[in-house]
């Protein structure tokens, strides 16, 4: 627990990726302003320049944040890589240590089933020494799967846990682990589910006729068809289709990791059999697989291929990739640290909140060239962020240089 705690009753943080921002985050948004009122403060965490799910954001992390400043948020601050592309377990840990040490009072997030208590139940048998017994036993093997597989068999459930429930159950778990003050909320997830994929499938109305899309039927559709964007405009808000429209025509727009296969291929294909045991995620015997599978494929879709099956998924090989590509080790994991946070976009109310909690803590930057400044300690979460900049710069269709992020200011709006 933070000690020297002070902190406002009306602020609510909220872990995100609005990869991109759409109709139902806006909802969310909106929802806590409902709540709140106007002298409550909104803080996002949200995901840098790559996801969870191992891939790149498809534009970059300071518009994303502006876009969620102009639909009602009042701070955003980036969840650090590699915690921003981690299993739902330190993705969660990250996020809710981030919103603790912003005296958050309440954490908000959308869920499947809008049931707090069910949640809390379930976060509960999480950190029970039956479940830790059984997860500990599978989790090299089976990933993030392990946690849904181990806690719907000792919890003696037979339907399904939804991907946002999973997530706040994390959040829960982390939150009692730690003994942190903050609280939870749920907000009932309106409209399409987070898996869902086709724009047709999954769309939904609410009763002001808003119309509700998953992040990833977005994504894929623009992976498909750039040219149609009029058909998306309906399911985000006005600003966040002005910033891809912008990121489109200046060369900033990514969907997956296509710009630089052959160049993943080559990394893989060069480097020997061994070379990826201390990385990340990385199971014992895997890095041999890798390399070979990298010298026998013609093609990156193919590569992947042959490394996926049932229990290996396609996110976490992109996980794997990644934490490959940026040199994360195991030990990074471990450690666990997260000494700053860099501040991407935020209003008056946002700067009103941060200048008292400035007088607390030096935990926000309104510059990321400032984390040279810092105590020792912060040299590593330095040098992974310029890692993972430096791939996605090179990534952009329009490639800048690596140092491109080190540069940028945050959104005053």
């Amino acid at each position: 627990m933070l000690t020297d705690d002070i902190r406002k009753p009306k602020c609510v943080a909220v872990i995100c990726e609005y990869n991109p921002l759409h109709n139902g985050h806006a909802y969310h948004i909106s929802r806590i302003r409902e709540e709140i009122g106007d002298q409550g403060c909104i803080i996002g965490i949200m995901s840098g320049n790559f996801t969870q799910r191992g891939e790149p954001a498809i534009i970059p992390k300071y518009e994303r944040a502006l876009a969620a400043v102009k639909s009602g948020m009042d701070i955003v601050v980036e969840l650090p890589f590699p915690f921003s592309s981690a299993y739902a377990e330190t993705f969660a840990d990250g996020g809710v240590y981030i919103a603790e040490r912003l005296r958050a009072s309440t954490l908000s997030f959308g869920s499947e089933c809008g049931d707090l208590a069910t949640l809390e139940y379930l976060a509960d048998i999480s950190l029970s020494d039956k479940f830790i017994s059984a997860y500990e036993s599978n989790r090299e093997f089976r990933g993030s799967a392990a946690f849904y597989e181990t806690l719907t068999a000792v919890a003696g459930i037979s339907h399904s846990i939804k991907p946002n429930d999973i997530l706040g159950i994390q959040y829960i778990r982390s939150i009692r682990r730690h003994r942190y003050r903050i609280k939870p909320s749920v907000i009932l997830r309106n409209g399409a589910g987070y898996n869902e994929a086709s724009l047709n499938d999954c769309s939904r109305d609410n009763e002001k006729n808003e119309k509700f899309t998953s992040a990833r039927a977005i994504r894929d559709f623009l992976k498909n068809d750039r040219d149609s964007f009029e058909k998306l405009e309906k399911y985000m808000p006005d600003i966040m289709c002005e910033f891809l429209k912008n990121s489109i025509r200046n060369g900033e727009f990514i969907i997956g990791y296509k710009n630089i296969e052959n160049v993943i291929m080559t990394h893989f294909r060069l480097m020997p059999g061994l070379a990826f045991t201390e990385i990340a995620d990385v199971p014992s015997g895997f890095s041999k697989r890798l390399h070979d599978a990298a010298l026998h494929s013609s093609c990156f879709d193919e590569m992947c291929r042959t490394l996926c099956n049932r229990s290996f998924t396609m996110s976490r090989l992109l996980r794997i990739i990644l934490y490959c590509m940026t040199g994360v080790k195991k030990t990074d994991m471990d450690t666990g640290i997260i000494s700053y946070v860099n501040l991407l976009a935020t209003n008056d109310n946002g700067r009103k909140y941060m200048a008292d909690l400035r007088r607390q803590n030096g935990f926000i930057l309104t510059k990321p060239s400032d984390c040279r400044f810092l105590f020792p300690g912060s040299e590593r979460q330095t040098v992974l962020a310029e890692s993972a900049d430096a791939l996605y710069t090179a990534m952009m269709p329009k490639c800048r240089d690596a140092g491109y992020f080190m540069r940028k200011k945050p959104y005053i709006v």
